[in-house]
């Protein structure tokens, strides 16, 4: 019987796999062209708008790390990680996951944006640390770790953040997000000369 062992197959397979996926990683790590934006200017989902805008930040940080980014790249991934994680498992899930790279960020994003009534919260979690809350996933952890009642600290947080949440206004977080992105296009489009 003929053939390729087990170890060379899967090999050919991932590189199959990484061939096929390629086109919509580059298209992913390309900036945001005027034509696009002018799309996202006009999209009547805000959701989709907000989310295109963020992949498109969120891959810029992945590849060139955080000094890539510009402040309004920063001020989305920031915003929309905030209350994506933190409505699906609190601030501790928030500071966790990668999104807690961002929470020092956080207080002057939520002011660029017009979410005014979330910053004394952001600038309170920021506090509850001796230090910076670090980018590093495992420094970030160590810290949570060692914040004296952390759990409860963090629950108590939580649920302010909801109350915060449950009493917003028509607009809500995206409202004001897309209002922001789409007032900062400088902050997001590679080149407004580009046709």
């Amino acid at each position: 019987m003929g053939g390729l062992c087990g170890p060379c197959r899967n090999e050919i397979q991932a590189k199959a796999l990484q061939a096929r996926w390629e086109p919509v990683r580059l298209q992913g790590l390309a900036p945001v062209t005027p034509a696009e934006f002018e799309k996202v200017r006009t999209a009547a989902d805000v959701e989709a708008a907000c989310h295109f805008i963020f992949d498109k930040a969120h891959w810029k940080w992945t590849e060139h790390g955080d000094a890539a980014l510009t402040t309004g790249e920063r001020t989305v991934i920031a915003v929309e990680t905030f209350f994506g994680e933190t409505c699906n498992g609190g601030l501790l899930q928030f500071l966790l996951n990668e999104s807690g790279a961002f929470a020092r960020d956080l207080p002057g994003s939520l002011m660029r944006v017009g979410l005014t009534g979330y910053v004394p919260l952001a600038l309170e979690l920021n506090r509850l640390f001796p230090a910076p809350v670090s980018h590093d996933p495992n420094e970030r952890g160590d810290q949570v770790d060692a914040l004296d009642d952390g759990d409860d600290v963090l629950a108590a947080l939580s649920d302010r953040f909801f109350g915060l949440y449950n009493q917003q206004d028509a607009k809500g977080f995206r409202g004001r997000l897309i209002e922001y992105i789409r007032a900062n296009p400088g902050e997001f489009v590679s080149d407004l000369t580009d046709a």
